[in-house]
């Protein structure tokens, strides 16, 4: 998949990467750094291998091909941020998009 650019915070690029297992550790990173956002949504932290068995779990009656997760990379190439999503799940005409999270570093200061 191509890199997609467009204009986000303060005009500066920004690119969305489909990521694949290999991204895995990088992607381990930003679920560390929202370790938040995991104490609030299922009240513990993420395990050290979430990023990893986030490429191999789908629900019942789906594969991992209809499976795609999302990289946001800031100008530099970093990743900040990652959307992980399912297509035609619960249904065929539907997306379903399960986490979406952003590095707290870029959500609160504005900044890469």
């Amino acid at each position: 998949m191509n890199l997609t650019s467009f204009a986000l915070i303060n005009r500066l690029e920004y690119s969305v990467k489909l990521l694949n297992l290999e991204d895995a550790a990088v992607l381990q990173i930003i679920y560390d750094r929202c370790a938040g956002l995991s104490l609030l949504s299922v009240g513990k932290p993420f395990s050290p291998t979430e990023a990893r068995d986030e490429f191999d779990v789908v629900p019942n009656g789906k594969t991992s091909a209809k499976k795609y997760i999302f990289g946001l990379l800031d100008p530099r190439n970093n990743l900040i941020g990652a959307i992980k999503s399912i297509r035609h799940y619960p249904d065929d005409l539907t997306w379903w998009i399960g986490l979406m999270m952003l590095s707290p570093k870029v959500l609160f200061n504005n900044a890469t």
